[in-house]
């Protein structure tokens, strides 16, 4: 004990901080151990504040096929990582601050993608837009280039050629219902051909009269 001069006893006034521990995804914690490792009786440390908790990415792939679905060229992918930090009272658990995700460069777009040249082939699509507004939240992109043999018809026109095919189908329905007389032409057809018929048996009765006269 120390006294002042006048011979009465300091007094000094101390005030104990909680430690505190930041977590992300280089150093995150481990779920079910002691958040304070030197006390063995701490708060543990909860599932969501793992490593993988603690990490989250969105990626874009481009694939490259022919048209019948094979490889045409390798896949073009592009990531975004976003990270979280969090801090925490190592003696009640407390969770004191979350830093909210960050992506590690400060990204939140997708650049634009040129489809490669292939020789002989045109794809349908001559490049791949930007892809704003990319977020934690956000579900991965993915999509496809379709590379078509150059002097063939693409996908793109099949729907032109269904209308053409119709047309034609349409137009030889119409020919074959022409190709059929109407009814009064089937009633002057069917006409003539009893009047070729009834000539044709007068003719034949009589000539058989005469020749049963001369027999006579």
């Amino acid at each position: 004990m120390t006294y002042d001069k006048d011979g009465s006893p300091k007094t000094y006034e101390v005030h104990l901080k909680h430690g505190t521990i930041t977590i992300n995804p280089a150093s995150p914690g481990q779920p079910g151990t002691p958040i304070n490792p030197n006390n063995p009786e701490s708060p543990k440390w909860a599932e969501d504040t793992d490593g993988a908790s603690l990490t989250k990415k969105v990626t874009e792939t481009v694939h490259y096929v022919y048209e019948d679905g094979s490889k045409a060229v390798d896949d073009q992918t592009e990531t975004l990582t976003f990270e979280l930090e969090r801090t925490f009272d190592k003696v009640t658990g407390k969770e004191l601050k979350d830093n909210g995700w960050k992506e590690i460069q400060n990204r939140t777009s997708f650049d634009e993608k040129l489809s490669p040249k292939l020789e002989n082939y045109t794809p349908d699509q001559e490049k791949i837009a930007v892809v704003n507004g990319i977020t934690p939240t956000s579900k991965s992109v993915e999509k496809t280039v379709v590379y078509h043999k150059d002097g063939t018809t693409h996908a793109k026109d099949t729907s032109n050629s269904r209308v053409q095919v119709t047309k034609k189908a349409t137009q030889d329905s119409n020919s074959s219902k022409k190709s059929f007389p109407q009814t009064g032409e089937q009633t002057q057809v069917i006409f003539s051909i009893w009047r070729m018929n009834v000539s044709a048996i007068s003719g034949m009765v009589a000539y058989f009269m005469r020749k049963k006269a001369k027999n006579k």
